[in-house]
C-alpha cells in the first residue's frame, strides 16, 4: 500500500522509485500502452505501456531474470578455497609422517645408554668361589674279608664350614668290597642312599654346623672286605650332578679342585688300607703360632680325642659349633653377636651367637639360650678350649690325641635362661701351678 497522506512531492518521489523498481522486475513495461494506474493526490498520471494483462519477458530478456542462477559462478572462489586447502594443509599433514624420523637420535641415544648399562654390568667382576679339595682318610689299616674298616672324608681346607653337600663314595670292585653304613658328621638334615650291591653311596645334607675352618672330617664311611683283592674307593658326584658340591654355612658354594682316591687292600690275614700318597706336612718354623680349638657341646667335656674308640664329640653325636684360630687372629663374637643358629635335644633348642676371640687375653666366648621346643628339662653344654698339635690349623684326625684341654666351663640350662660361656686358652704357668 502507497501512503497517500504525504506531500504531493513526496508522493511523486515514492511513486518514481516505484516505477523504477517494477519496471526493474519487468512488472511495467514503458513506452508500452497507459497501465491505468491512478495514484491519488496527483493529476492524472498516465504511465504508458501494453494493454492488458503483463507481457511475459521474452527469452531475449531472461538474463535479468537469471541472475540468482549465476550466483552459483559467483561463489566459485569461494567454492574453491575449501578444495584448495589441502594444498595448503599439505605441510601440516607433512609434519607427523616426520616425526619418527626427528625421534631417531632419540631412540638410538636409548640404545646407547642400554648398552652402556650392559657394559657397566659386564665390566662388574664376580667374586671367585672359595676353593677346596677332598680326600680320604683312613682310620684303621687293617681289613679282610668278612671285616670292616671306616674312611674318613676329609675337606682339606675351608672358610665358614660346610653347611650343606652332594657327593658319592664309590667302590671300584664290590667283589673286594662293598659300602655298608654311611655318617654324616655334625647335626642337621641329610639324605644317604647306599646301593643294594654296596657299589656307591649317594650322600646329601644341609643345615649342618661343622667346624669352621682348616681341614675336617665331614663323613665317616664304613666298607666290608668280600674278598682278597685290590679296589679303589673314590670321591664322585652323584648321579643328579655332574661334579662334587660343597657349600659353606652362609651358603656360598666351593670349587671342589681335587678329589684324591684311595686303594683298599683286602688280605686273608687282615691286611691294610692303602691310600694314594700324600705331600707330608711342611714343618712348622719354631715361631710359628700357636693354634686352638674351641668346641661348643652337649654333655660334659672329653679330656683327651681317640677317634679310634669313638672318643670325639662328633663321634658321640653332641657336637653342636666349633672354631680354629690362631693365637694372633682376632674374632668378633660372644656377647652381643647374633643368635642365629639352633641345636636340637630331648625337646630342648639350644640357640647360640658366633664363636668370638681375643688374642691379647686368650679368652673366647659364646653366647647361649635355652628354649622348650616338647618337654625340655633342662640340658648341659659344655665349651672346651684345646691347643691343637704343633704344625696344624685345624682337625687332624690322625694326631688328635695330641690336642691339650687348656680350659672348659659346664653348665646345665632350662627353658628361658641365657648365659656367656668363657675359657681362657693362654693361661700362664704361675696360673697352672696356683690351680
Amino acid at each position: 500500500m502507497i501512503d497517500t497522506s504525504r506531500t504531493p512531492q513526496a508522493q511523486q518521489a515514492i511513486l518514481a522509485i516505484v516505477i523504477v523498481l517494477m519496471a526493474a522486475a519487468g512488472i511495467l513495461v514503458l513506452g508500452g500502452e497507459s497501465t491505468g494506474i491512478d495514484v491519488p493526490g496527483t493529476s492524472a498520471a498516465i504511465i504508458p505501456g501494453d494493454q492488458g494483462e503483463p507481457k511475459e519477458p521474452s527469452a531475449a530478456e531472461a538474463p535479468p531474470t537469471d541472475t540468482p542462477t549465476e550466483a552459483p559462478p559467483t561463489e566459485a572462489p569461494t567454492t574453491d578455497a575449501p578444495t584448495e586447502a589441502p594444498a595448503t594443509e599439505a605441510p601440516t599433514t607433512d609434519a607427523p609422517t616426520e616425526a619418527p624420523a626427528t625421534e631417531t637420535p632419540s631412540t638410538e641415544t636409548s640404545s646407547t645408554e642400554a648398552s652402556s648399562t650392559e657394559t657397566s654390568s659386564t665390566e662388574a667382576p664376580s667374586e671367585p668361589a672359595p676353593e677346596t679339595t677332598l680326600h680320604l682318610a683312613a682310620k684303621s689299616g687293617k681289613t679282610k674279608p668278612g671285616s670292616t674298616t671306616t674312611y674318613d672324608v676329609v675337606v682339606d681346607s675351608v672358610e665358614n664350614g660346610v653347611g650343606a653337600a652332594e657327593l658319592a663314595v664309590v667302590v671300584g670292585d664290590t667283589d673286594v668290597a662293598t659300602i655298608t653304613e654311611v655318617t654324616v658328621l655334625g647335626s642337621g638334615g641329610q639324605d644317604v642312599d647306599i646301593a643294594e650291591n654296596g657299589s656307591r653311596a649317594d650322600i646329601a645334607y644341609a643345615s649342618r654346623d661343622t667346624y669352621d675352618s682348616g681341614s675336617f672330617p665331614i663323613l665317616e664311611v664304613t666298607v666290608e672286605g668280600q674278598s682278597i683283592g685290590d679296589t679303589s674307593l673314590s670321591v664322585e658326584s652323584t648321579g643328579n650332578n655332574s661334579d662334587v658340591r660343597l657349600f659353606n654355612e652362609r651358603g656360598v658354594r666351593y670349587d671342589v679342585t681335587g678329589t684324591a682316591t684311595s686303594t683298599l687292600a683286602v688280605r686273608s690275614g687282615g691286611g691294610s688300607t692303602e691310600e694314594s700318597p700324600e705331600a707330608p706336612p711342611e714343618e712348622s718354623p719354631e715361631d710359628e703360632p700357636d693354634a686352638f680349638q674351641f668346641d661348643l657341646v652337649q654333655g660334659e667335656v672329653l679330656h683327651q680325642f681317640d677317634p679310634d674308640e669313638g672318643d670325639t664329640y662328633h663321634g658321640q653325636d653332641r657336637f653342636i659349633k666349633a672354631l680354629h684360630i690362631t693365637e694372633d687372629e682376632q674374632r668378633q663374637g660372644g656377647p652381643g653377636s647374633a643368635m642365629d643358629r639352633t641345636y636340637r635335644s630331648n625337646g630342648c633348642e639350644v640357640a647360640h651367637g658366633r664363636l668370638g676371640f681375643q688374642p691379647d687375653t686368650g679368652v673366647s666366648q659364646v653366647a647361649v639360650s635355652v628354649s622348650d621346643v616338647g618337654g625340655c628339662e633342662g640340658i648341659t653344654l659344655t665349651y672346651a678350649g684345646y691347643e691343637l698339635p704343633d704344625g696344624t690349623t685345624g682337625w687332624d684326625r690322625d694326631r688328635a690325641e695330641e690336642q691339650e684341654l687348656k680350659d672348659s666351663t659346664t653348665v646345665t640350662l632350662h627353658p628361658g635362661e641365657e648365659r656367656v660361656l668363657s675359657v681362657d686358652v693362654i693361661v700362664e704357668e704361675e696360673e697352672q701351678r696356683a690351680g
